[in-house]
């Protein structure tokens, strides 16, 4: 949990599956952060969020499709993996 500027506190998440289980469940979504190589959503925090997380994690089937997706995702891109953008890089010119 962090208080952003506006002091609204938010709640963020880097596992996209779990940021889809939030808004799904009715976090109210805010923002991607995309200021790192890594996306980070967003959520304005709630007090109903922690429960919701230990749901997520708590069932069997949530964990267990997600581990199918992530073992599709290796197969999908096992002999052409997706191109990576290094958007720190400068262009040369």
């Amino acid at each position: 949990m962090t208080i952003t500027s506006e002091n609204m506190l938010t709640y963020r998440t880097q596992t996209m599956y779990l940021a889809i289980w939030l808004k799904m469940k009715g976090l109210k979504f805010s923002s991607i952060d995309r200021s790192k190589p890594r996306l980070t959503f967003v959520f304005e925090d709630s007090p109903e969020r922690e429960a919701l997380v230990k749901e997520y994690y708590a069932q069997p089937l949530i964990q267990e499709f997600v581990g199918a997706i992530n073992d599709m995702k290796t197969e999908m891109y096992a002999e052409n993996p997706p191109v990576v953008f290094d958007k720190t890089r400068k262009e040369p010119k």
